[in-house]
C-alpha cells in the first residue's frame, strides 16, 4: 500500500497489491485487477464481462468497503465512485465532510474528486481542512452565498486543485 500511495498514477504498485490481496483471499484484490483492466481499455469483447464483474463486486462489497463512513452519514448513503480499485470520488453534505475530516486521509487516501453541498450552517473554515489537499477537483454546491467559503478556500496553502466548480451563489 505504501508504494501505491507513493506513486498514485502508476498502476504497477496497484497490480502488486492486487496480486497480494488475491493470494490472501481478499476480494478487494480481484476488484482492483478488474478496475485496472477497465481503466486500461480492455478488448471490446472483454468489456461487458469486466463491467459485470465490477458491478458484482460493488453490489457485494461496497457497503463493507465504505462502512467507515456510516457513523458520519447516518441513514443516507453518500454517492461514491471507485477508480483503479480505490475510492476516487465522493459527494457529501458539508456537515458530513466536516465530521469525517479525520477519517478521509486514512480511508480514502487517493480521493481525487469531492462534491460538497454547503449548508447555511457549514462554517467556511472547513475549507482549510487538510483533507482537501490531495483533491484534483472540488465542487461546491449550495443554495446560499458561498463567497465566505471561497475566500477561506483561497487561504488554503496546500491545495493542488486543477478544477474548482461552484454551483450556487458565489457572491451576494
Amino acid at each position: 500500500m505504501t508504494a501505491v500511495l507513493a506513486r498514485p498514477a502508476d498502476d504497477g504498485p496497484r497490480r502488486v497489491l492486487a496480486d497480494a490481496l488475491m493470494q490472501a483471499g481478499d476480494p478487494r484484490g480481484e476488484f482492483i485487477a478488474v478496475q485496472l483492466e477497465l481503466a486500461q481499455g480492455a478488448e471490446p469483447h472483454a468489456l461487458r464481462e469486466l463491467y459485470f464483474r465490477e458491478r458484482a463486486f460493488l453490489n457485494q462489497y461496497e457497503r463493507t468497503w465504505t462502512a467507515w463512513m456510516e457513523p458520519h452519514v447516518g441513514w443516507t448513503r453518500p454517492w461514491v465512485r471507485f477508480r483503479r480499485g480505490f475510492l476516487h470520488a465522493l459527494h457529501l453534505d458539508g456537515s458530513v465532510f466536516d465530521a469525517m475530516r479525520y477519517d478521509l486521509p486514512t480511508h480514502a487516501p487517493l480521493l481525487s474528486r469531492l462534491r460538497l453541498w454547503i449548508g447555511r450552517d457549514d462554517s467556511p473554515e472547513m475549507m482549510l481542512l487538510p483533507a482537501l489537499s490531495s483533491l484534483s477537483t472540488l465542487t461546491l454546491a449550495a443554495g446560499t452565498d458561498l463567497s465566505g467559503h471561497l475566500e477561506v478556500l483561497g487561504r488554503h496553502d496546500q491545495l493542488q486543485l486543477k478544477t474548482l466548480r461552484v454551483q450556487g451563489e458565489a457572491g451576494a
